[in-house]
């Protein structure tokens, strides 16, 4: 067109044609040209997305009725799957204790009880730490700038100085 200061080139890429057009129309924008649409805002009707015309208030009791009836349907999903599966274990119970072999009964045994290990060594450790930290809380350890620095290292300050000058 005779009106605008660039010209694209017939021989240009789509992606490129796209960015000069912009670059196009942003030069021959003024600033006054630009809506002050901060004067139109009112606070009680944001430019929501989704239902633009909602307020403030139908967002939060729509938000809470969609949190309740995502957590009623879930339960009830969940009390569903549970019902069905009640009669399945009875099944498999049943055919593991005809079809499994001694080595296999024995090794979910262990299985089993290598986990509720791991499970109860992580519970005692996180008890032992909570002890340790309240411990630690309630006596009156120095803090950090207040300790005494460990003595220098024989090799030059560093522990690892000699690891580290190899």
């Amino acid at each position: 067109s005779s009106s605008s200061r660039f010209s694209v080139p017939l021989a240009l890429p789509a992606h490129r044609a796209g960015w000069v057009l912009a670059v196009q129309t942003a030069a021959d924008m003024d600033l006054k040209d630009i809506p002050d649409r901060w004067k139109r805002f009112n606070p009680e009707t944001p430019p929501y997305r989704y239902f633009p015309n909602r307020t403030r208030k139908q967002t939060l009791v729509w938000s809470w009725m969609a949190i309740a009836g995502f957590t009623a349907f879930g339960y009830l999903l969940a009390e569903i799957v549970e019902k069905q599966s009640e009669g399945k274990s009875e099944q498999i119970r049943e055919y593991a204790r005809q079809n499994a072999s001694i080595e296999q009964v024995t090794m979910i045994r262990n299985q089993s009880e290598a986990f509720t290990q791991i499970l109860l060594r992580a519970a005692g450790s996180v008890w032992a730490f909570r002890r340790k930290r309240t411990a630690a809380s309630t006596s009156k350890t120095p803090s950090r700038s207040d300790r005494a620095r460990p003595s220098a290292a024989p090799h030059g300050g560093h522990p690892n100085s000699k690891a580290l000058a190899r």
